[in-house]
């Protein structure tokens, strides 16, 4: 960008260009000599709306990929509440995963108030045509105790990519304190783990937990609930033994803005 295109533009119109481009050509600009350039590369406005519309699952995301009804009002919400920071936040340390930024390391994802391990089990339906209730397997206390169960408000959730470093092989009481000892995360709900996981693949072409269960913070007759995806049938959720230790059965964490 040369110093003519700056002087015949507005700065609002050219941060308005500028957040339309992709989070790949946007990181392009920072190799630029221009200084005015990188300006406008690294401006939080720019980063909010590239990282709202590209990295996470939001609001116009459950209507493009799910046909789900959402009132102009939460669309509003999710955008104005996705912070102002993201960027700094994006590209900062990840505090769990070694020589990693959060944004490699974690998911970004939109939760209606209104969705339920039910009623998004009916959305996966359509998805995976061939699966019981829109999971391969779904355990019948889950069902039972928690299918019908809503959060009270639409909000932002951040959860870990996969499984915490070397919680496997633990017991859910090991594996309980590790995400414990972390500052403002906590184990990951089901509802949560299902979401994130699937809203990964629509959006992104990304299957996560290959070979990987991961426990989950809901407890039914003495055992965690478990879960994992298999491609192409979906996913199955079931009991998990608090004492098992698997190599296999790891933890994963979220956290909130």
């Amino acid at each position: 960008m040369n110093g003519l295109f700056q002087d015949v533009f507005p700065q609002e119109l050219i941060l308005e260009i500028f957040s339309h481009v992709s989070f790949t050509d946007l990181k392009s600009c920072l190799s630029l000599v221009n200084k005015k350039t990188k300006e406008y590369a690294t401006d939080l406005f720019v980063l909010k709306r590239i990282i709202y519309r590209e990295k996470a699952f939001n609001a116009e995301d459950w209507i493009n990929f799910f046909k789900v009804e959402v009132l102009e009002s939460e669309l509003k919400q999710a955008f104005e509440s996705f912070p102002a920071v993201i960027g700094n936040i994006f590209n900062s340390p990840c505090p769990i995963f070694p020589n990693k930024t959060f944004g490699q390391t974690h998911l970004i994802v939109w939760i209606p108030a209104s969705i339920s391990i039910n009623n998004y089990g009916m959305l996966l339906k359509e998805k995976f045509p061939l699966s019981r209730e829109g999971y391969e397997y779904i355990w019948n206390e889950v069902v039972r105790d928690f299918g019908k169960l809503q959060s009270n408000a639409s909000r932002w959730l951040v959860m870990t990519r996969k499984a915490i470093p070397l919680s496997g092989d633990k017991t859910y009481f090991e594996q309980q304190a590790m995400v414990n000892e972390l500052k403002n995360y906590s184990v990951v709900s089901l509802l949560e783990a299902i979401i994130c996981i699937s809203t990964t693949i629509f959006k992104h072409e990304v299957v996560l937990l290959d070979q990987w269960y991961l426990r989950c913070n809901e407890e039914i007759l003495g055992h965690q609930v478990a879960i994992n995806f298999w491609s192409p049938s979906g996913f199955y959720i079931l009991p998990s033994p608090k004492l098992l230790k698997d190599p296999h059965v790891g933890i994963a964490c979220t956290t909130r803005f």
